[in-house]
């Protein structure tokens, strides 16, 4: 599920591929229109406190404000509270939409949701769709680095292609055992190791002075 500003696009990813794929016209834009109706504040405002300023999933919410405005010679503020409840009745319509249209993919069997795009970033909303559609949904959140030698660039996207790939299509190939592999790079298991070691060299040395002063 790819939720932009505009638009929300649905993928059928099956077996790695994408096999049918529908368009809604409502997005994040769609839903936060409702603060920009009752606010008066401008639509980029608006979806930027839907997504890092309400907990979407929440009933209860903070009474605390989230944005303080002037409005002429007035002060204006919305709490949390107030942002959730304007937001309610649009995203329960989006929800409608999102649910009609999954229906028959919901009973051909086990399936999951993954939110990319703008809407992932919203708090709570994954937790909502969970809810309404009974099925596991996460949020995809891209982790990538730059690298500095030109040349090296297309091999670095090449694993991060793969790394990116795998939570969409669940398959793992890896080609060594990781478990090795962790345990052969990782200090802090050579140095648990180690200390273990120590430990035991100098009971070992400890006992064999007890032998040998014995002996004497």
């Amino acid at each position: 599920m790819k939720m932009e500003r505009s638009v929300t696009t649905l993928a059928l990813s099956k077996n790695g591929r994408v096999s049918t794929a529908a368009v809604m016209p409502a997005g994040t834009g769609a839903i936060a229109s409702a603060v920009c109706d009752k606010y008066g504040i401008n639509s980029e405002t608006a979806v930027e406190l839907m997504k890092y300023s309400a907990r979407l999933d929440q009933d209860v919410c903070s009474t605390n404000p989230v944005h303080i405005w002037s409005d002429g010679k007035d002060t204006k503020t919305i709490t949390e509270q107030e942002l959730v409840d304007c937001l309610r009745p649009n995203i329960d319509l989006w929800l409608d939409s999102i649910e009609k249209t999954c229906v028959p993919i919901l009973q051909a069997g086990p399936t999951a949701v993954m939110i990319t795009g703008e809407g992932g970033e919203a708090q709570g909303l994954s937790e909502l769709i969970q809810k309404r559609l009974g099925v596991e949904t996460t949020c995809y959140i891209p982790e990538t680095l730059g690298g500095r030698n030109a040349g090296l660039t297309a091999c670095l996207g090449l694993f991060y292609a793969y790394q990116d790939k795998l939570p969409i299509t669940g398959a793992v190939d890896d080609s060594l055992d990781m478990d090795a592999f962790t345990k052969a790079v990782s200090y802090r298991e050579k140095a648990s190791k180690k200390q273990e070691n120590s430990k035991e060299d100098t009971l070992t040395n400890k006992l064999k002075g007890l032998f040998l002063e014995g002996k004497k």
